[in-house]
């Protein structure tokens, strides 16, 4: 599907997720799964269906195989809206796929294998000229979508007057800060959860305010800071370099603002897997929209209270609405 138009271009893993609806079994064991169902997966498709649904035009830029799995996965973005030329089909190659398995509270054990996303190359993206924003996500899955590469990508972007978005991925093992630091002075927003901005920042999980991790990405050059702290809600810090949103018709994000925003109220937890990614959704759909950023920070917080829940993100309209009625968190 071509969306030549595209207001915000989502870049980074796509897989084809497999949820599996059962509680951890032991090794060597045999256990039922109550339920399965299939799902476009990664950064791209996360970010870019939840913008669709906000109404705002997408193109998503990774890589799929030339398998069943990758021809899925294009077809599947196609069908919800989310433009797919920016996704390359690699010849010979494996579509990258995740098992996640769901417990009834929601928690998840994620098994991912990356497949041709190895060879997703930041320095081969080339910006369309109605692109406002270019969404990063993921960048530690690709080895060629990190560090200098990362870097050189967000300056051609910043050079074409585009805004800069990243977001990271947590992980059992440590992610070092040198996959984005040499990108963070060429960042308009970043939006990582806590326990990312912990890893990242490289202290133990609960030793620092989340004021104060903010602080610490303001210090390497970032623009904004938006960190997600799940049912503690989200909190926003921005630096000297957050006026240039302007520059693109966004809503300006003025130096020194601090503010959070509380989680809203789930009506039950049916999937917590990309919650943070429907999150930065709506928090970029709301700068679009040139939307308070404390506003925008809300409708982020409401799209991942609806899909946490199963209601599914609606349009942006309704989502404003929503956002005034909707029980907080405490």
């Amino acid at each position: 599907m071509n969306n030549s138009h595209a207001v915000i271009a989502c870049c980074g893993a796509i897989v084809q997720d497999c949820f599996l609806r059962a509680e951890p079994a032991d090794k060597g064991t045999l256990s039922k799964v109550d339920a399965l169902h299939y799902s476009t997966g990664g950064a791209p498709s996360n970010v870019g269906r939840a913008l669709v649904r906000l109404g705002v035009a997408v193109e998503a830029v990774g890589r799929v195989g030339a398998d069943h799995a990758g021809r899925w996965i294009i077809d599947e973005l196609n069908a919800v809206g989310v433009g797919t030329d920016g996704v390359r089909v690699i010849k010979k190659g494996i579509s990258g796929i995740s098992m996640i398995l769901v417990a009834a509270d929601g928690e998840r054990t994620v098994y991912c294998y990356p497949g041709v996303n190895d060879r997703f190359d930041a320095d081969e993206i080339e910006p369309s000229s109605h692109w406002r924003i270019c969404h990063v996500g993921y960048p530690s899955l690709m080895p060629r979508c990190k560090g200098k590469h990362l870097a050189r990508l967000f300056k051609r972007l910043r050079q074409r007057g585009i805004v800069t978005s990243l977001d990271t991925t947590w992980s059992m093992t440590d992610v070092p800060l040198e996959d984005v630091e040499a990108a963070l002075p060429h960042t308009d927003i970043f939006m990582p959860n806590q326990g990312e901005a912990e890893q990242l920042a490289g202290v133990a999980p609960g030793s620092r305010r989340v004021e104060e991790l903010a602080d610490f990405f303001l210090n390497c050059g970032v623009g904004t800071v938006v960190i997600t702290c799940g049912r503690s809600g989200a909190y926003l810090a921005s630096g000297a370099g957050a006026g240039r949103l302007r520059s693109r018709g966004m809503k300006q994000v003025a130096p020194g603002l601090a503010i959070h925003v509380p989680a809203y109220e789930t009506r039950g937890v049916l999937n917590t897997t990309g919650a943070g990614d429907t999150f930065g959704a709506g928090f970029l759909a709301a700068l679009t929209r040139k939307v308070e950023p404390e506003q925008a920070l809300r409708v982020g917080a409401l799209a991942a209270a609806l899909h946490i829940e199963g209601s599914g993100v609606p349009s942006f309209d309704e989502a404003l609405r929503m956002t005034e009625e909707r029980a907080h968190v405490g």
